[in-house]
């Protein structure tokens, strides 16, 4: 191999390089492995997308299951069947929501009375800026004419349909409401079973006792913190 005329080796140009060791060969049941969990991911995701209408109502029946965990572990102390002190919370849940929809209301109607006004008072701001666009449009369009030399022919219009509407609004966000509504009163209802179960499943006692405390921490924390920052949240609003 010759470099600007002279006969030079690799090794002399580049001796970093020369002296490198070769990169080792990827096994083939590596790639296989990692090809394999890349198209697990995508199918996982995909079903994931198809699937939303299942699984946002069910990541929100957890995560309200978690809020009132403390509330459940309360009225069971107290000495409650599982059951029906998830129906009191889900019940307590369902009138709160009413009361904030009844007290948000009269602000709705407030607004909506004030929303002509609003506009009026924007339309007036803005009609000097849509002044000064048809003023640029204007000359935009003068720019084109001047600039135009062929193709003056008929250009063929193009029509926008609207989207085909699929009817099931109102029927998918009434399912994706009970939904919610059943999986919220399941895990408030048997979480506690569930919890048993596992800690039940462990051999030694030991890791009965280690799994129960673990559980135990998890739930306390995780539950005390949504509590906290939904009762935050919820002052706030």
């Amino acid at each position: 191999m010759k470099f600007f005329g002279a006969p030079r080796s690799i090794r002399h140009w580049l001796p970093e390089i020369a002296d490198r060791p070769p990169l080792p060969a990827v096994p083939t049941q590596t790639l296989m492995a990692w090809s394999v969990f890349g198209l697990f991911v995508l199918a996982l995701l995909t079903a994931m997308y198809f699937a939303q209408a299942i699984l946002m109502p069910a990541g929100a029946a957890a995560v309200v299951a978690g809020i009132f965990s403390p509330v459940m572990r309360w009225l069971e102390r107290r000495g409650l069947p599982s059951g029906v002190a998830a129906l009191l919370i889900m019940v307590g849940f369902i009138l709160t929501i009413d009361a904030a929809a009844t007290a948000v209301v009269p602000t709705v109607r407030e607004m909506s009375t004030q929303l002509p006004r609003m506009a009026a008072r924007m339309e007036f701001k803005l009609a000097d800026i849509r002044a000064s666009l048809e003023s640029l449009k204007s000359a935009r369009d003068k720019l084109d004419r001047a600039t135009n030399v062929g193709e003056t022919g008929p250009k063929p219009n193009v029509v926008a349909g609207a989207a085909p509407n699929s009817g099931g609004g109102l029927g998918e966000v009434s399912f994706q409401i009970g939904l919610f509504a059943v999986l919220t009163y399941f895990f408030l209802a048997s979480g506690r079973v569930y919890r048993r179960r596992a800690i039940m499943a462990q051999s030694p006692q030991v890791a009965r006792l280690q799994v129960a405390r673990i559980v135990r921490d998890i739930g306390k924390r995780v539950s005390a913190y949504l509590f906290t920052v939904s009762m935050i949240n919820i002052g706030l609003g």
